[in-house]
């Protein structure tokens, strides 16, 4: 533990010595954090898995070899969600050498490790190596979060924790912006990644086009568009959580950030976040009802839903029709216009691709507004890339990359299916189908965003994805547990049956 210690703290003093400011309000309140976490837990190895979490949407880190630029990694980036990675690393690395339990590559993986080996590929003979490298950089980064979180999660108490930790993030970051809609106004919380005045009145101008501004909220994500489709990701986990018996306090507290996040959505004014977030809840509902036993579980979720939609849509309502009939039709037409850019892009490099991380750099004379020239005069210094993820990947990674990432994404959906089949514990199965409904939603969301290449998105959605397949993983290690038994019950075996040692039996 002092070994470990020391490593963290030695790590975080010499990323402060090369960066800028934002890495001591990182030492600072990261420390804090863990040690505040430490005591409550009392276990530091949880402490750091918590504050994984709740850092993971932050922007905050150093860049090395910026290129700015939009739909993709812009530099290589050590960011503050990397020290918590690196330490969780080396627990597991201790116990891969104490041979202490056995260790899982995640279902899915395969195809994120051939999205790298075309990077690498582009890195090689691309148009441009230090993008792809910098996009390579970035997926070898989410592709170690998706093993390490998957491989931490071994123990009912970590699902329950790490719960919890998804529901602070979501009280934390919709808290945030509706300081900002009652404020009207940015927090002054650039650091951790909150858009400046600025480009905060762009978002809002372009929703109802130069006859009437609002304001739309972004919290710490960057973006209300990204802010609405991350709501989206979490809200069906806060949802499921009434398929199982809690104590009152703690079923008021989902209360609250259900109703809290619920909000916040709306106040995205996100049309693609808004019927993905619905997209997430229905999927959810399907799921909960599919297996008997738990069946009569899944009508407090429907119940919720249709007492909580009513509450909340009725108010909203005009709100609601008035972005769906009176926006900018802009938005839209350009989403269509630069869907057939990429179409044009794959059509015309259907196997090789444009190039990783470079869709942006081939807008030149591929638009109808000309050269660079004329699209930094329509769009300003960033061009805007295509609002679609799936397009985004075929037209600069080629159709082998295209094939990799579906490969992954049915993987997902594949898990969240066999996951159905066990039912042994109540709070490992509720956070399966809400993870599920969560990255059901993304990727709907996915036609009319880039969500997934946001380095904070992406790393949220990649934890929710190991949290989805470390139940799984579970789930089959256990499978022959009686499912009468109590949660603490079956946690007890599960820990012996999951090889793990006499102290992280006990908890430690």
């Amino acid at each position: 533990m002092a070994f470990v210690a020391t490593v963290l703290v030695a790590t975080a003093y010499t990323l402060v010595l090369l960066s800028s400011s934002k890495m001591l309000f990182v030492l600072f309140y990261g420390t804090a954090f863990c040690a505040l976490a430490t005591a409550v837990l009392g276990n530091l190895r949880l402490a750091v898995l918590v504050g994984l979490i709740m850092v993971a949407p932050l922007s905050i880190g150093k860049d090395f070899l910026p290129m700015p630029h939009m739909g993709g990694a812009s530099s290589f980036a050590i960011e503050a969600a990397d020290l918590f990675l690196g330490v969780l690393l080396l627990f597991q690395l201790r116990d891969l050498v104490q041979k202490r339990r056995p260790f899982v590559l995640p279902s899915g993986s395969a195809g994120l490790i051939a999205m790298i080996a075309v990077g690498v590929v582009h890195m090689a003979v691309g148009p441009s190596p230090l993008l792809a490298s910098h996009q390579v950089f970035q997926m070898m980064k989410d592709l170690m979060l998706f093993f390490v979180v998957t491989n931490e999660l071994v123990r009912v108490r970590q699902f329950r924790i790490v719960f919890w930790a998804f529901m602070a993030t979501l009280c934390v970051q919709s808290g945030i912006g509706i300081l900002q809609y009652v404020k009207q106004s940015d927090l002054g919380l650039q650091i951790l990644g909150e858009l400046d005045a600025a480009t905060l009145e762009i978002a809002n101008f372009a929703t109802y086009g130069k006859d009437g501004a609002v304001f739309r909220i972004s919290a710490l994500l960057g973006h209300p568009n990204l802010f609405g489709a991350f709501v989206s990701l979490l809200f069906s986990m806060a949802v499921a959580s009434f398929s199982y018996k809690l104590p009152a306090f703690q079923r008021s507290i989902i209360v609250f950030v259900t109703f809290l996040g619920a909000a916040a959505l709306l106040l995205t004014l996100s049309r693609s976040a808004w019927v993905s977030g619905a997209f997430g809840v229905l999927v959810l509902m399907c799921l909960s009802v599919v297996h008997p036993q738990w069946r009569s579980r899944g009508l407090p979720i429907a119940l919720f839903i249709a007492i909580g939609g009513i509450i909340v849509m009725i108010p909203a309502l005009p709100v609601i029709i008035q972005r769906f009939v009176a926006s900018d039709s802009g938005a839209v037409d350009f989403r269509i216009e630069w869907m057939l850019v990429a179409w044009d892009m794959i059509k015309n490099n259907w196997v090789e691709g444009v190039g990783l991380n470079t869709f942006v750099f081939h807008l030149p004379n591929n638009t109808p507004y000309g050269g660079a020239d004329s699209l930094t005069q329509r769009f300003g210094p960033n061009w805007p890339v295509v609002h679609n993820i799936y397009l985004l990947i075929w037209s600069e990674m080629g159709t082998f990359g295209f094939i990799a990432f579906m490969y992954t994404m049915l993987v997902l959906f594949y898990i969240a299916y066999d996951n159905l089949r066990y039912v042994i514990d109540p709070h490992i199965y509720a956070l399966s189908i809400g993870a599920a409904g969560g990255l059901g939603a993304v990727m709907l969301d996915g036609l009319a965003s880039f969500f997934l290449r946001n380095p904070q998105c992406g790393r949220m959605f990649w934890i929710v994805a190991a949290t989805l397949v470390a139940a799984h993983v579970w789930n089959k290690r256990n499978a022959p547990l009686r499912t009468g038994a109590t949660p603490d019950q079956n946690d007890a075996v599960a820990r012996v049956r999951n090889g793990l040692s006499r102290r992280q039996r006990t908890g430690a």
